[in-house]
């Protein structure tokens, strides 16, 4: 199967570029100092840097 031109796939295409610009380090930043080990880079702001760390993970990891 193949995705035809159209609104579907320009969405698809810039979501894949943000993906890929994600930085796994700064990802794993939460789960790394919960582990007991020191994080690699720093965490993302926003929900990353709130209650809600390893959120933006668990999108990225299931995309």
């Amino acid at each position: 199967m193949r995705l035809l031109d159209g609104e579907f796939k320009r969405a698809t295409e810039l979501n894949k570029t943000y993906l890929l610009r994600l930085e796994p380090d700064r990802l794993l930043a939460w789960f790394r100092k919960e582990a007991g080990l020191e994080s690699k880079a720093p965490v993302y702001g926003g929900w990353e840097s709130r209650g809600i760390a390893g959120h933006t993970l668990g999108h990225y990891l299931s995309a």
